[in-house]
Formats: C-alpha cells, structure tokens, sequence
C-alpha cells in the first residue's frame, strides 16, 4: 500500500461508515420485503427484522468493510479501522438507525417523540457487538474461539433487536409517556 497522510487515512476509513451504511440499507429492506410478500409470512415484520437485521445489516456490512480494509489496491488502511472499531461500528449503526426513523416519519406520518429518538440507539449497540468485534480482531486471530464469541454477540443482537421490536418499543413508550 503507498503511504498516505494520516489524514486522508482518517477520511478513507470514515468513508466506511458511510459504507457500511449503503450496505446495510439494502439487505434490511430486500429479506424483510422478500420473508413478508414472497412467501406471504403471517408473522409480524418487526419481529423477522430483529431475526434478519443483526445479521443483514451489522454482520455483512462489516465484512465487506473489513475485506476492503485488507485488500492492498484499495487505499483504506485497516490499521486505522483497528484503531478505533467501536467509534467506527457506533457511527455506522447510528447512521443506519438515525435514517430508519426518518424513513418512518416520511413513510408513516410519525411525530418526533422521545421513543423516536431513543430507538437507532438499538441499531448502535448491536453495531457496536457485532461490527466492532470483527473491526477489532486481526484476521490472524480469526480462529474457532472467534466464532463462537461471533456467534455469542450475532445471537445476542437478536435477542436485543427482537426485545426492542416487540416488547422493548411498548415499554418504553409506557415509561416516556408517548404510548
């Protein structure tokens, strides 16, 4: 890889965040969409995204970034990814969540509430399980303790995103005052 300035090193890989955005976007709505009108699932939708989304939009999106980060004709330096994986992953599962409740207030009608703002935080700390782990280990260090931890924080964003989607966003609302 040729030397670049620390700088454009920190612009490059922040352009990972909106990378694993864009790539987080297109696989939540295409397997939810797809489990729902394809195979005319009678089971709600709130409950297959917190099945699908840990994986289709903190998991893959993640690895590709990843990949990118360690191929050497692409001028991202996974070194600065590893330097700061959680900030990283955060940012990546905000952005995600911050546009899912847009998308809800545009597509819905929904007034800005408390649980409103309060719910992509989700989508950051599944972010920041999921992406920061694989952000963090070296690929040296990719071994069969690594996918069970993987497999330990994939199958807890599920539990958390399914809690969330059904009961967590009730609870919360009872608690804020909004529902």
């Amino acid at each position: 890889m040729t030397p670049i300035s620390k700088y454009r090193r920190s612009i490059l890989t922040s352009s990972s965040v909106v990378l694993f955005f864009v790539g987080s976007v297109v696989p939540a709505v295409t397997v939810t969409g797809v489990y729902i009108v394809v195979l005319n699932a009678s089971i709600g939708s709130n409950i297959v995204a917190g099945f699908t989304e840990p994986i289709t939009t903190k998991l893959l999106p993640a690895m590709i970034i990843v990949y990118l980060h360690q191929r050497d004709d692409f001028p991202f330096d996974v070194e600065e990814l590893r330097s700061y994986p959680w900030l990283y992953a955060g940012l990546g599962g905000l952005s995600f969540g911050i546009v899912e409740k847009l998308a809800v207030i545009v597509n819905q009608g929904a007034e800005i509430t408390s649980l409103l703002i309060l719910s992509p935080w989700v989508h950051v700390l599944n972010s920041v399980l999921i992406a920061g782990l694989l952000f963090a280990t070296p690929s040296t260090q990719r071994n069969w303790k690594f996918i069970m931890k993987l497999t330990g924080v994939i199958l807890l964003g599920i539990v958390i995103h399914v809690f969330w989607n059904t009961l967590g966003v009730v609870w919360m609302g009872r608690i804020l005052g909004v529902a």
